[in-house]
């Protein structure tokens, strides 16, 4: 049965993300207020650096994912510096952890072409000298070669948690500076899981409360004055965002259950735990929180545990907020309007 004619529920969205190596996490740079992280691992993906054939019009070369003791290669094919570029004038060196490749062209060839060609390019010869010399990431490769073949790049989630302080002062990527648990992860990966590397996914979550009316039923559990009194208490009463923080950690914890986490692995939801008392204080009926995982010029990302899997945004993490065995969902009014449809 329906308890209330009005029914609200949380729902927790990805507003900003960023996912990125843990070797480069003092570059995020960006304003976003991210308060929830996680800690994931891939595969670790080098570069075979006997296997660099350099021609006039490409570079080849493979690069291999490394699993355990198996070993999955890839031949990267047609990778130009420049069109209607000689490569063979390219100093190509990959080093030692061999997952990155290194291109560098002489100035003097860069100030040629530049002079050539600048009517047609839109930099400086400085910017574009900058450009040529780079040095890119094996799991780049590895990504392209993913989006061609439309594979997607699963990640394991390791550990959840976040960053708040008192008033949201606190943001995770400087939590992550001095993280105890990162180090512990870090530390075991260089000792037992050579094979891994880790990266870490930044999330600044937007709540929406969500609120369904049921007026077919005409059957609830309460009085219309406990409906009125519950109605007026949940739009008086706006989600705080600290308790959204709190909810959406216990809740990815609980529904991953990563390797490394020990709270909320078994108790979520709890109605005695003060983080997020708000929503048992209101009578939420339920909440959710949906995973952004889509990044310009990435493959699908999944994340997976031993216990659970997103594969891809529409896979939303829910979870009912009472206890009551004869409460039913706030969003099954949605299901019997199909049935009558249908």
């Amino acid at each position: 049965m329906r308890k209330y004619f009005s029914e609200f529920g949380l729902n927790v969205y990805t507003s900003y993300k960023t996912l990125i190596p843990v070797e480069h996490l003092d570059k995020v740079k960006d304003d976003a207020r991210y308060h929830i992280y996680m800690i994931l691992s891939v595969p670790r993906v080098v570069i075979e650096k006997e296997s660099v054939e350099i021609y006039k019009d490409e570079i080849q070369f493979t690069i291999k994912k490394i699993v355990g003791e198996e070993e999955e290669l890839h031949r990267i094919r047609n990778f130009k510096i420049l069109s209607e570029f000689d490569h063979r004038k390219v100093d190509v060196k990959i080093k030692y952890p061999y997952n990155t490749i290194t291109c560098k062209i002489d100035d003097s060839v860069i100030k040629n072409y530049y002079d050539k060609n600048k009517s047609r390019l839109n930099y400086s010869e400085e910017e574009f000298k900058e450009a040529l010399n780079r040095t890119i990431d094996a799991q780049v490769f590895l990504n392209d070669s993913y989006i061609q073949h439309s594979i997607p790049l699963e990640m394991e989630v390791l550990y959840i948690g976040q960053a708040y302080g008192e008033h949201g002062e606190r943001l995770a990527q400087k939590r992550l500076s001095s993280h105890e648990k990162l180090q512990k992860i870090l530390t075991d990966c260089h000792t037992k899981y050579q094979d891994k590397r880790i990266f870490i996914l930044l999330l600044e979550m937007t709540p929406i409360l969500n609120t369904t009316f049921d007026g077919i039923n005409k059957e609830y559990a309460v009085s219309e004055k406990e409906e009125e009194e519950h109605f007026q208490n949940g739009i008086m009463n706006l989600p705080v965002y600290n308790q959204v923080i709190n909810i959406t950690e216990a809740a990815l914890i609980n529904y991953f259950k990563p390797t490394y986490n020990t709270n909320f692995v078994e108790n979520f939801p709890c109605n005695k735990h003060k983080g997020y008392s708000q929503y048992y204080n209101l009578d939420y009926n339920c909440m959710s929180v949906e995973l952004d995982l889509e990044f310009e010029y990435s493959p699908n990302i999944q994340l997976y545990s031993k216990f659970n899997r997103i594969n891809c945004c529409w896979d939303f993490v829910k979870y009912d907020l009472f206890n009551d065995p004869n409460r039913i969902n706030m969003y099954d009014i949605f299901k019997k309007i199909d049935n009558k449809n249908n």
